[in-house]
Order: C-alpha cells, then structure tokens, then sequence
C-alpha cells in the first residue's frame, strides 16, 4: 500500500471541473492574497476540529494505519498545515485544491501541492492514513465526496471534517430581502444528508456534531469582506438592475441587525470524526 503512494500523484490529467466548481475555483483564486486575512470562522472551526481529531485518535482502539500519507483536502492557503505537521510529523502531507493560485502560496518544503477535485481524488484506494479538510466540503455532492473519503482512507484510517451547513448566513439572507434579492450564497446541503451519505459506508467510529458559531463585526463592509474572502459568493448572482443606491441600501439593512457585540453573521457547521474499519 506504501509502495502504491510512494510518488505523490497527480492531477494534470484529470478533465476539468464542471461549470459551478471552475466558478468557485476561479474566486478562489483571485482572492489568494486575501483569503488568509478573512478566515476567522475558520479558525475557531479548526481548533475546534483540533481537539477533537486529537481526542479521538487518543482513545482509538486502532492507531493510524502505516501508510504516511495524510491529506488536507481543500487546503486553501495551507492555515491547518503547521498544525497537522506538528501533531504527525513522521507524515507525509499532500495539500489538494481546486485553486492553483492557493497552491502557490504554500511554503514547498510544508506538503506536496496537488490540484485536484474532491469528487474524483487522484490517489489510489486506501492510500490515506488522515484525510483532513476544513470548511471545503460545502462545494460538493454529499454522495460523491463521501464515496471518495471511503475509497482513499487506509484501514483504520481516519477522517476529521468541518462542514457549512444550510442555515448559515440568515442575517445575510435577511439584508438581501430587503433589497428583494435572494442573498448571493450556494445552496447548502442540510446535516440529514450528510448523515445519509455516511451511512452508506461503514466506519468503525463515526460522530457528528452541529456547531452554531456566531461571529460579530463593527461594520457591515467588515462582514461582506469576510464573506467575500474566503470565496462564499462564488455561486451565479441573480442579476439585478444597476441601482447606485443598492451599495447604501445594502449597509443599512445590516446595520438593522446590529446588536451590543456588533453585526452578527452565523455559521451552523458540522463536525465529523470517523475511522475506517
């Protein structure tokens, strides 16, 4: 199995993404630069997710497998990296995105930058001792994605995952009706389906877990930004008539929302730990 994953392999070949996936990868990466900078859900997510993988990996009947590879799928510009490296550091890390721009971030001696898909991961079946990834699942099918955690995973693998949920956003939603416009988000698969996608594979250990994590800014420009950054307005926008007030109207409509720690904005997220069997 070792000898399978001895060259990182690669995703040069595969045919490119469909439509949507090219529009998220295109925002993705022109926002490089900024990405790190507006990450701040992410980060609560990770140490959140941190605890808990390292929690489940000390009370594990099955250490991880000897395959060295683990694998940040949906790395962005590699926050979580130093993190994995530190807790494995007799592991090889593969960092895979859609983004090549994201990938050119990563410092090269970190992990081997791989650009791939989730849906169709580059690697041979049971290759991955970890299988990691923050906050990128949102973009994908549930049924597909999944398929591909089982397939790559080595026995007793593990998978820690963090998961934008339907329901993230509302105050966004809000603000947008007052404009009567749908808020410019993806459509979100809801923690049921998830469940149903997992279930369709066996685990020696799966939990989930529903976050609602709040966050608070001093002004409505501080919040499109942060949305704007990590690449959440990547889906179509319903187009709308050019209405120089719309900017103001926008603002505003946020500003209605603001509450003695600031404007809020509300993720719901689900945390998943699984091992292989």
């Amino acid at each position: 199995m070792a000898k399978r994953a001895q060259m990182p392999p690669s995703a040069a070949t595969r045919e490119p993404p469909a439509a949507p996936k090219a529009r998220v990868r295109a925002a993705f990466g022109r926002r490089a630069s900024h990405t790190a900078h507006h990450d701040v859900a992410q980060r609560k997510i990770a140490a959140t997710l941190f605890a808990a993988l390292d929690a489940a990996i000390a009370a594990a009947e099955a250490p991880l497998p000897q395959t060295p590879w683990l694998l940040d799928a949906g790395c962005g510009v590699g926050r979580d990296l130093p993190h994995l490296k530190a807790r494995f550091p007799h592991h090889r890390l593969l960092a895979l995105d859609a983004a090549p721009a994201l990938l050119a971030t990563l410092p090269p001696e970190l992990a081997t930058p791989i650009v791939g898909d989730l849906e169709q991961l580059p690697f041979p079946t049971q290759t991955l001792a970890l299988y990691w990834s923050n906050c990128a699942w949102q973009w994908t099918t549930p049924a597909l994605v999944v398929g591909e955690l089982a397939r790559t995973l080595a026995p007793n693998g593990w998978a820690a995952l963090s998961i934008v949920l339907a329901g993230t956003f509302p105050e966004l939603a809000a603000a947008f009706s007052e404009l009567d416009e749908p808020a410019p988000l993806a459509p979100l698969a809801d923690e049921s389906t998830w469940r149903q996608a997992f279930a369709c594979h066996p685990w020696r250990t799966l939990h989930g877990t529903h976050h609602t994590i709040p966050l608070f800014f001093a002004t409505p420009q501080e919040l499109l930004a942060s949305i704007r950054g990590v690449g959440a307005t990547a889906t179509p926008k319903t187009p709308h008539r050019f209405d120089r007030t719309r900017p103001r109207r926008l603002a505003a409509a946020l500003e209605r929302l603001r509450g003695p720690h600031g404007i809020p904005l509300t993720y719901q997220i689900l945390t998943i730990l699984a091992q292989r069997p």
